[in-house]
């Protein structure tokens, strides 16, 4: 048997966790939404040709990740999850830039040949030929850097690049974006045609939950947090039933009760019977109510919507450490939501936005309306006036 050449395996499965690839491969973010702790299995991964080339035992896989700082192997060997939040778009532009000049249609420039041109100014992550509706090359390639510097680096010598001796143009990705994109709505906007101004990307890695202790204000915890990083949106996690419904529940079953009371008490023809259930139903609905209060919620739990996977990262961080996170002088838990649990969270936050948004649109119009009220009664009394006078 051929020996595996571990090194060309954990490349590969780092370039598909990796921030250029995974955040752009719809399928492996799938597999970790589906999963609740966001691991993907080796099998599913040794199903994917470029790595199945290199080997197909699992074992062999595991090993070559054993000490990756891109990827986290659990569940005995057998699966694998990212270990850090995926960066910002800023952060990505940043890091990324614009090769232009390689000639419309030219099927020579493959990925491999562009990175061969650049890997010397630094680590190369990812390599977009652009190419237009009928898959045709339009001789722009955008060239992802791991860092920052690799892509300065490039800039201060973009005069090194030249393709068949002729120079290329070359770009910070955000100028190149502001020239190709100018005048085109951006996706915000184009979603926001139809009135709806709240739908936006589905992000992941930045909803952090919250438990802290009972009574625990969502604006108290908003301006904790506010002090380790930028918080976006805090929501309190609801119960299916509040303790304010439960009170209201029991004092409405005591009324009940007492109703029934009076009412075996006024009944001329009550007998004795019908007053001792009156008494017992009574006696129920009391020891109903200190149940509800015994089973008080001992914890407010929070979803607090953090504005970059880094933000939320450093909420952990802080709530993890031996410190941890005061909140009104008592230590809250924090755990970063994945999976089923984040999609609900993101469910309910745009549930909420879009409720704000109606009820402030109820609002205006309801205020529209009392307006164009008295300036009816307004103009009435003047006609009336008017009236009276020509009498």
């Amino acid at each position: 048997m051929a020996e595996v050449d571990l090194g060309a395996v954990k490349a590969q499965v780092e370039f598909y966790f990796g921030d250029a690839n995974f955040r752009r491969d719809k399928f492996m973010k799938g597999k970790t939404r589906d999963d609740p702790d966001g691991f993907i299995s080796i099998d599913t991964l040794l199903t994917f040709n470029k790595l199945k080339a290199l080997t197909t035992d699992a074992a062999k896989v595991a090993e070559a990740l054993a000490e990756s700082d891109v990827v986290e192997v659990g569940r005995d060997g057998t699966a694998f999850k990212r270990k850090h939040p995926l960066p910002t778009d800023s952060q990505v532009k940043d890091r990324s830039v614009a090769l232009k000049g390689f000639g419309e249609g030219n099927e020579e420039v493959t990925i491999d040949s562009v990175t061969d041109m650049v890997k010397g100014f630094g680590t190369v992550g990812y390599v977009q030929l652009r190419r237009g509706r009928d898959r045709k090359f339009q001789g722009t390639v955008i060239v992802e850097f791991a860092e920052q510097a690799a892509a300065d680096e490039l800039l201060k010598r973009k005069a090194e690049l030249k393709y068949k001796d002729e120079a290329l143009v070359v770009l910070p990705c955000k100028v190149w974006e502001e020239a190709e994109f100018a005048g085109r709505p951006k996706k915000r906007d184009r979603d926001s045609r139809d009135g709806d101004d709240i739908k936006d990307a589905f992000e992941e890695g930045i909803f952090v939950e919250v438990k802290a202790a009972a009574g625990t204000r969502w604006g108290d915890v908003k301006r904790t947090l506010a002090q380790i990083a930028d918080v976006a949106h805090v929501a309190e996690v609801r119960s299916a039933e509040e303790p304010s419904a439960k009170k209201q529940k029991v004092d409405d079953e005591a009324k009940e009760g007492e109703a029934k009371e009076g009412e075996a008490k006024e009944g001329e023809e009550a007998t004795e019977a019908k007053a001792e259930d009156a008494t017992e139903a009574k006696a129920e609905d009391a020891t109903e109510a200190k149940a509800d209060e015994e089973a008080a919620p001992e914890h407010a739990i929070f979803n607090v919507k953090m504005r970059s996977p880094e933000a939320a990262n450093k909420v952990i961080e802080a709530g993890t450490s031996e410190a941890g996170i005061l909140v009104d002088d008592a230590k809250v838990a924090v755990r970063l939501l994945t999976g089923e649990d984040e999609q609900k969270a993101w469910v309910e936050e745009r549930k909420s936005l879009q409720a704000n948004r109606d009820g402030q649109g109820t609002v205006a119009v309801a205020a529209a309306a009392a307006a164009a009220v008295v300036a009816v009664a307004v103009a009435t009394v003047a006609v009336a006036r008017r009236h009276l006078k020509l009498c």
